[in-house]
């Protein structure tokens, strides 16, 4: 089975940029011929397992939002939605064929939107003061009320945020819509991370997960640095150690398929993904002077071993498993760049066995997208079901709507 990937964009000039990878066999040239001296008979040299090569091709290219597209969010495979974030507070959800704008909803209110009826229950946030900023003063863009980012809990009651301005996260109840309780970062933890005394202390991005035997935990993300939680909301590790480098996107990704063995990967400025075990017998004790152990590093991917000099800003690993059962993994990268590459990594390569970091992963093919790439959703495509007919179905034109609410 040759598979096809769907892999979505987003960029700083407000394009979604849609196109698909498909992987297939490189063509291998003729095995080279020897004759011997005592038979004029021609012996061929064993052929080579055929190399793979990625080919691309566009599917869809629209302009999403009036200014930067900043992250995006696929819903589950069997209706693929992109849901794009931009900096003018206005998140949309499109649907792929019409690329038509579904919803939206203003900040600072947070909404965990229901697929059936798309109703929204919300949730108002505080609007938070800035450190070293007077009282009553506004920045350009209203900049302090901004959602950094969100997440929910497995069981779907919990959510967590962090904001721009705040050393702390908010947890909320999403079952009443109200805030649960607010957790400050202690000065001590925040300057192990990177964040001392001149430094904001916010946090930037926060992704719930799952570390070996599924216990569940959250990572936190700082400008260099990422904070693990377990669900007791105490500090398990920090990730990066002596990695010196700048934090741009990090994910969970389970390497067994069922959940008990997942290792957490983290994009980085000097263009690599590093991924590391997070697993409380896979932590380093903490240096002297310092209080926070310190996740393995388990490999990585990219970086200057592999031709990549530029930032990651966002990246996709996708399982898959062939016909024969065995899995392994396709990992897209994109930077600022607009560069999208396409790696292909083992089953083993993330199982973390050894004492050192190793060098994964093979590089497939890449894309120039001639854009500033700042997000990136990729997954693995259906086939199409026999006798399945494709939808005539089209959204009327949100301009007319754009207009009326301008007026």
């Amino acid at each position: 089975m040759i598979p096809s990937i769907q892999i979505i964009a987003g960029s700083y000039d407000r394009v979604l940029h849609g196109l698909t990878a498909t992987v297939k066999p490189s063509p291998t040239p003729p095995a080279p011929t020897t004759k011997t001296k005592k038979s004029k008979d021609t012996a061929a040299t064993p052929s080579q397992p055929a190399a793979e090569s990625a080919s691309f091709a566009d599917t869809f290219l629209f302009n999403a939002h009036n200014s930067a597209i900043r992250c995006l969010a696929l819903s589950p495979p069997s209706d693929p939605t992109p849901a794009p974030m931009s900096a003018s507070q206005l998140p949309r959800t499109s649907t792929r064929a019409a690329a038509k704008p579904l919803a939206r909803s203003p900040a600072p209110i947070l909404e965990n939107p229901k697929h059936r009826d798309w109703a929204s229950t919300t949730a108002r946030c505080p609007i938070p003061k800035a450190m070293g900023r007077p009282r009553g003063h506004g920045a350009a863009g209203r900049a302090a009320e901004r959602r950094q980012r969100l997440c929910r809990a497995p069981e779907q009651q919990i959510m967590i945020s962090v904001s721009k301005g705040e050393r702390c996260m908010r947890l909320w109840n999403l079952e009443t819509g109200k805030k649960s309780r607010v957790l400050n970062f202690e000065r001590a933890t925040l300057a192990e991370v990177g964040e001392g005394r001149h430094s904001t202390g916010e946090a930037r991005r926060i992704v719930w997960g799952t570390s070996r035997g599924g216990e569940e935990e959250f990572a936190v993300g700082f400008d260099r640095d990422v904070l693990v939680f377990g669900m007791d909301c105490v500090p398990k590790c920090r990730i990066m150690g002596d990695v010196k480098t700048k934090v741009h996107e990090f994910g969970y990704v389970e390497t067994d398929g069922q959940g008990e063995e997942t290792v957490l990967a983290v994009a980085t400025e000097d263009g690599r993904i590093l991924f590391f075990s997070t697993a409380t017998e896979d932590l380093t004790k903490p240096a002297e002077g310092k209080t926070l152990p310190v996740a393995k590093l388990v490999a990585q991917l990219g970086g200057k071993e592999a031709g990549v000099t530029g930032r990651i800003k966002d990246f996709a690993v996708l399982p898959v498993v062939d016909e024969e059962g065995k899995r392994t993994f396709f990992a897209v990268t994109a930077g600022s760049d607009g560069r999208i590459r396409l790696w292909r990594l083992g089953a083993t390569d993330l199982s973390g066995v050894g004492k050192t970091p190793k060098q994964v992963g093979t590089l497939l093919g890449a894309y120039e997208t001639q854009n500033r790439i700042t997000c990136l959703e990729a997954f693995i495509m259906i086939p199409r079901p026999l006798g399945a007919e494709e939808s005539e179905y089209e959204f009327e034109s949100d301009e007319s709507e754009d207009s009326e609410d301008e007026e």
